[in-house]
């Protein structure tokens, strides 16, 4: 190759080197303007959006900020107030120099740290806290400067989390040009929220230390200035060692900040801290006590607030609440828990409750709303336990029509099913009834009717406990613990209610509505809306619906627990002038009693029990189904009487109780009188017209013995009788069922097995002299032998006939003499 040619290659070789770096530069350069002209236009756009934000929100009300006196109230349905929450009975007003410095510095220091050199907002935190969120994946609450927290505490809307931001950061630039530090400060250290619905400093003063604000000292002042970030996990009365680390670290951040010396560090660390309450709760009731942790809570699933912030609003926010409540079935409620003699012999204990303690809830069936409340045997409380919506107990057989029955009808079984009440044994676990007796051959009615452990056993295991589990859970019972060493997984816990935590009144109530509401679960509520203080809903609170079952099963259910109130465990729940149906509950060592029921209005839960739990000496049946009718009785006296609706697609048919298939003309001659019952079925699960009831059997017996008849048995011994022969033999090493009398004997009379031994000898002995006689007379009496037998066949035949005769009797007459 010559020069000029290598020449030539080398220009085109760098010719398209050129080329190349070109391309990618273009490349480049567009990517780069491409990112550029998505930042710039979305950032228009943030602009632009946040500019619409703030031209929607109202003017800044600076009178609301430091208007510390807000009240907010609490109606019913119709606007007439039930309850307040006055601002100066949670908080007392102080002025800032009445406010220890130290303790002033100890806020500053933790939470707002430049607060005195920004302008409302604070750049640098807010960009820590965008970094923070995204590392996170989700909003932080670090970036709020303490001008933006007071805006918090006053300013509340239904916006999302975003929205709201950007016009909290608007509210807080506007109000630090029209206020001083010194007034922001003292606006915000008496709102700020402290825990156990507390807000200010000197309540928290008061509260933890038992000591006036300006006496507190500089490790008091952290302890306090700790709590703000998160009441419930910083409060040293709910974790004491939590908020020691807490302390020390806002001490640590004071001396980094030069705002104490090291030997005030030093001291303060040091120094022991000893809590000394006084209490200045508003007393107020149980009702208004669950509405007002019920609204604080949807504030912040549905709000985004913290804890906090939701508790500074309702107690300081001049809130209007609107509750559920009906006072008339509230004041029903409240005279009947005020009656002694619906209640056990009581003591008071050490904190000066009534024991044993009492809980009741009633709902509207359809709505899901909470018409009235008692959470224990006082008719006011300190915000304090609510049994009816706090505290899970075990609910013993209450459970059974939730995690036993309703499954099994929904899963092949019918009212009509039989099964055997009778020992069994699953692994180690071999269940009893509360009598420790055996009923025998029953129906599902019948089993729950009389609350039977066994059969709710073998249910469970036959339909599965998962399947068990699931149901329950879908009844909105949230208590279920499936995981775990100690869970409720088990046989024990799903059938007969012997849960882990066990289950809240309000729950078990809720669970309860989804039969009169045709298969519907609704959550229930205690409130409707929140207005803010210009009349704004804040919170649309509709409830959840779900079905659970189809309208068929429900009231299948409506009519089998209708059962346990006229006939069986739940007698003394009967109202004169409307229908009832329900469960009694008692669980295994009487340390809790239920009565759950529902009428086509309403439905109520009653709990009894120690807090301590403890044995008692009665059942669900007795006082809590008395409870129950004393305040039913009243709020339904001036309801039309109606009956729970029937849907379509139920059949009615004649079925034996013994077999569960549709009955034989031996079925009507039991001797227990007639197993014949007229049950309802959903339309397709009715036996059909062929499948007839084989377990009653007609037998032959002795009666000296009471074994089948042997073919040696005299006829005057012999009986027909219409017995019960079991698909599955009784265990006869095991307790036998009450029943086990009417089962059809299997051994054979062998009485007069002997007697015919003894007769034979003699009949042999006879033969030998008549065979003498015959030789003698024979001749004589040519006839004689001849009539003799001849007379011996006709009484043979004769005694057949009559023994026939006697069997037809015997049967016709239902097997009895």
């Amino acid at each position: 190759m010559n020069t000029e040619e290598t020449k030539s290659n080398l220009n085109k070789n760098t010719k398209k080197k050129k080329n190349k770096g070109i391309f990618i530069n273009k490349v480049l350069k567009i990517t780069v303007l491409s990112l550029l002209l998505i930042i710039v236009v979305s950032g228009c756009i943030a602009l632009g959006i946040a500019y619409s934000w703030i031209s929607s929100a109202e003017p800044l009300d600076t009178d609301e900020i430091f208007n510390l006196n807000q009240t907010t109230y609490i109606v019913d349905e119709n606007d007439k107030v039930i309850d307040k929450l006055h601002a100066n009975e949670n908080r007392s007003i102080v002025s800032l120099d009445q406010i220890p410095k130290h303790l002033q510095n100890a806020f500053i220091a933790i939470e707002d740290k430049r607060f005195y050199s920004h302008k409302g907002i604070d750049i640098q935190r807010i960009i820590g806290s965008i970094i923070e969120d995204i590392k996170q994946r989700r909003l932080a609450h670090g970036g709020s400067t303490i001008t933006q927290q007071l805006i918090k505490n006053v300013y509340l809307t239904r916006d999302k989390i975003w929205k709201r931001k950007v016009i909290e950061i608007y509210y807080a630039l506007q109000l630090e040009r029209q206020f001083t530090k010194e007034q922001i400060l003292e606006a915000y250290l008496n709102t700020i929220g402290l825990g156990h619905n507390i807000a200010g400093v000197q309540e928290a003063a008061l509260y933890y230390f038992g000591k006036d604000v300006s006496e507190l000292t500089l490790a008091e002042s952290a302890v306090i200035a700790g709590i703000t970030n998160l009441p419930s996990a910083y409060s040293p009365y709910l974790n004491y060692e939590k908020s020691m680390q807490r302390k020390n670290l806002i001490l640590n951040e004071m001396l980094k900040q030069n705002m104490i010396s090291q030997d005030e560090y030093e001291e303060a660390i040091n120094q022991e801290i000893k809590l000394t309450k006084v209490e200045k709760e508003v007393e107020t009731t149980y009702f208004a006590d669950m509405v007002i942790k019920d609204v604080i809570t949807e504030l912040q699933n549905k709000l985004g607030y913290t804890q906090a912030e939701a508790e500074r609003k309702v107690f300081n926010g001049g809130l209007k609440i609107v509750a559920t409540i009906d006072t008339d079935i509230q004041n029903a409620l409240e005279e009947a828990f005020s009656k002694t003699e619906l209640f056990p012999k009581s003591i008071e204990d050490e904190n000066g409750n009534l024991q044993p303690e009492a809980a009741m809830i009633i709902i509207d069936n359809k709505t899901g709303h909470i018409k009235a409340v008692m959470g224990g045997r006082s008719s006011k409380v300190r915000r304090g336990l609510n049994r009816a919506t706090q505290s899970p107990r075990q609910p013993g057989s209450s459970i059974k029509p939730l995690a036993v029955y309703t499954p099994a009808l929904d899963n092949g079984y019918t009212a009509a099913t039989v099964v055997d009440d009778a020992p069994v044994t699953f692994g180690n676990y071999s269940p009893n009834n509360y009598d420790r007796k055996f009923k025998g051959l029953v129906t599902i009615r019948e089993a729950i009717q009389h609350s039977l452990n066994v059969v709710a056993v073998k249910i469970v295991q036959d339909i599965g406990i998962q399947r068990s589990a699931e149901y329950l859970q879908n009844f909105g019972v949230s208590t279920v613990v499936t995981t775990g060493s100690t869970n409720d997984m088990n046989l024990p816990a799903l059938a007969l209610g012997g849960m882990t935590k066990g289950i809240k009144p309000v729950e078990l109530a809720a669970a309860y509505t989804t039969f009169p509401n045709k298969g519907v679960y609704t959550q229930p509520i205690s409130f409707t809306k929140v207005f803010d203080r210009h009349g704004n809903v804040i919170l649309d609170n509709t409830p959840e619906k779900r079905r659970v079952i189809n309208e068929q099963v429900a009231y299948m259910m409506i009519e089998i627990m209708k059962g346990v109130v006229k006939g069986g465990t739940g007698g003394n729940a009967a109202l004169s002038n409307m229908p009832v149906a329900g469960k009694t509950g008692t669980t295994s060592d009487l340390k809790d009693a239920w009565f759950v029921g529902f009428t086509p209005y309403y439905t109520a839960a009653v709990w009894i029990g120690h807090d301590e739990p403890k044995p008692m000496n009665f059942t669900g049946g007795s006082y809590p189904a008395r409870l129950w009718k004393a305040v039913m009785q009243e709020i339904h006296k001036n309801l039309p009487t109606k009956d729970f609706e029937r849907p379509e697609g139920l059949v009615s048919v004649e079925i034996c109780t013994k077999s569960g298939k549709r009955p034989s003309e031996l079925c009507a001659l039991d001797p227990r009188g007639a197993t014949i019952r007229a049950e309802l079925f959903i339309k397709g699960t009715e036996p059909p017209v062929d499948s007839i009831c084989d377990i009653h059997v007609i037998k032959d017996v002795c009666k000296e013995s009471n074994k089948l008849a042997s073919e040696f048995c005299p006829i005057e011994s012999i009986e027909s009788k219409v017995f019960t022969q079991r698909y599955e033999p009784l265990d006869p090493t095991q307790k036998l069922p009450a029943d086990y009398i009417y089962e059809a004997p299997t051994e054979v009379c062998g009485i007069h097995q002997d007697y015919r031994n003894i007769d034979d000898q003699n009949d042999e002995e006879d033969r030998e002299d008549d065979e003498v006689d015959d030789e003698i007379t024979d001749g004589k009496n040519g006839n004689l032998n001849d009539n003799k037998n001849g007379n011996k066949n006709d009484n043979k035949n004769y005694n057949n006939e009559n023994y026939n005769n006697r069997l037809n009797d015997n049967f016709r007459n239902g097997g009895q003499n």
